[in-house]
């Protein structure tokens, strides 16, 4: 094989560069003269050469796809290399070409320690035997994805459109249970201020100052149940109920204020402020009575027995106290 490379240079003068595997095969079989057989590991075309199955590319040979067994390292096949190289140019090329020739192997044995983990379909590609496939008429197009049916995806889309969305379903009930609670909240505060009676704020069985803690939290209770009865969602008979709540809350508070201060002042009026009271028209107390519809009024009418108890004290105080009618 080395003779008819030799003499073809000889002929030529200049290194041939093939570009295409059909061209190298002619050029082996036809211009040469040399027998291809193939490589039973790589399935690719080889020429056999020294007992050494070589990878023949235009001028150069490939030393990375020597025979496993015909090499034990790198450096040996380099080694091969340089000798079936020197052995096939002989004289007819310089010592540039030469160096040139062993750069290009290095570059090859890179390139293909690179792909060395690609399939063997791609590197059945690059032999002898198939790379003819390139640029082929008969080769086989990738056939185009098939598109869906519209027709059903369109209707599931239009029905997706009228069904009420989760997001806003989950709103919903978030809103009625915070009314919910904050109509339960509103209740229990109205039973907390129920319990300051008529009695109990005479006898001064709640202190003043737990008295004016629970009516400081109407405003707070209040607005807050205000608040969630805006939502849409809310039921009109359950509107209706918070409403009534609220103003139960509001005419309970109004009683107390005014019935303490009524019991306030009862308390620490002296025996001649009463006396006028009874004697002048417009006092003090007839105002405090009068205050918020006569709210106070309306209940000690409810309560005769608290009723009773007051004028009792109002008696004791005006005993032997002179005064004209």
């Amino acid at each position: 094989m080395g003779e008819y490379i030799k003499q073809h240079c000889q002929k030529s003068k200049k290194a041939q560069k093939l570009r295409t595997d059909r061209e190298r095969k002619n050029y082996l079989t036809k211009t040469l003269g040399l027998t291809l057989q193939k490589d039973p590991k790589r399935g690719m075309l080889c020429v056999p050469m020294e007992q050494d199955t070589l990878m023949m590319s235009g001028m150069r040979m490939s030393t990375s796809r020597v025979k496993e067994e015909g090499f034990s390292s790198k450096e040996e096949s380099k080694e091969q290399f340089r000798k079936a190289s020197e052995a096939i140019q002989g004289s007819t090329n310089s010592k540039e070409e030469m160096e040139r020739a062993e750069k290009e192997a290095d570059d090859a044995d890179k390139s293909d320690s690179e792909s060395s983990s690609d399939s063997s379909d791609s590197s059945s590609k690059s032999s002898f035997g198939h790379a003819s496939e390139k640029g082929s008429p008969d080769r086989k197009k990738p056939a185009p994805p098939k598109r869906k049916s519209t027709g059903a995806s369109s209707t599931a889309k239009a029905k997706a459109k009228t069904k009420t969305p989760p997001g806003s379903a989950k709103k919903a009930g978030a809103e009625v249970e915070k009314f919910e609670s904050a109509h339960d909240a509103a209740k229990k505060y109205l039973a907390t201020v129920q319990e300051l009676r008529a009695d109990t704020l005479w006898k001064s069985c709640v202190r003043a100052h737990e008295v004016d803690r629970r009516l400081g939290r109407e405003s707070a209770v209040v607005s807050h149940l205000e608040s969630t009865m805006s939502s849409q969602e809310i039921d009109a008979a359950a509107i209706a109920d918070a409403k009534t709540t609220v103003s139960k809350i509001k005419e309970q508070n109004q009683f107390v204020m005014s019935m303490k201060e009524v019991c306030r002042w009862l308390r620490s009026a002296k025996p001649s402020c009463l006396v006028l009271e009874v004697t002048e028209a417009g006092g003090t107390l007839s105002k405090l009575l009068a205050a918020n519809d006569f709210v106070v009024g309306k209940r000690m009418a409810e309560d005769s027995a608290t009723l009773r108890e007051i004028l009792l004290f109002v008696a004791k105080k005006l005993v032997d106290v002179p005064w004209h009618a």
